[in-house]
């Protein structure tokens, strides 16, 4: 036994000549060849279905888990491909664009028309036939919640909401009794 331990050694002390055409080769296969498990990422594939995910609402570890990943690996991914990332964003963005759109709709107030149908019997067809009988030009005003909640997003030093209370307050409730209930006590109902 310790005749091979010593044989070892005897290899592993040897000199390695470097630039030789076998190191060479090693060190461009060290470098292209990954160590460790292949990745599971698909750049056709990954950032159209977080995309929709990120769209639906879902936070990361949600979307982790659908793509059957790990949270780690999935920051990883939104680290490493660029792709990833971008398509999460941008489906994050378009609901809360959506809806911007619509608080400012709310704001300005909006018209639209209102079509109305009418389910009339066609003699010739034999059937009934659904028939627009009359369209409303209407008018939604201006909704002040939404001025309000824009105001405070967009505005926040001229529309800034501050409450001071002062603990030193006493505050004293007196009950009032309804005028019906003085009534009907004084019939002695």
């Amino acid at each position: 036994m310790p005749v091979k331990k010593k044989t070892i050694i005897k290899e592993i002390k040897k000199p390695i000549k470097k630039g030789s055409p076998k190191d060479k080769a090693k060190d461009k296969l060290k470098d292209k060849i990954p160590v460790g498990r292949k990745e599971k990422y698909n750049s056709k594939i990954y950032p159209g279905i977080a995309k929709r995910l990120a769209f639906e609402g879902k936070n990361d570890e949600e979307i982790g888990e659908i793509l059957g990943i790990s949270v780690p690996t999935f920051i990883k991914y939104k680290k490493i491909h660029p792709e990833f990332i971008k398509a999460i964003r941008e489906g994050r963005e378009e609901p809360n664009n959506d809806v911007r759109k619509a608080i400012v709709k709310c704001a300005k107030g909006y018209n639209y028309e209102e079509k109305v149908f009418e389910r009339v019997w066609d003699v010739k067809q034999k059937k009934y036939v659904f028939v627009q009988t009359k369209i409303t030009h209407k008018h939604i005003p201006p909704n002040p919640a939404s001025q309000n909640l824009w105001a405070y997003s967009k505005m926040k030093k001229e529309f800034q909401r501050t409450e001071t209370i002062d603990n030193n307050v006493k505050m004293e409730y007196v009950i009032k009794e309804p005028e019906w209930d003085k009534e009907n006590k004084e019939k002695g109902e």
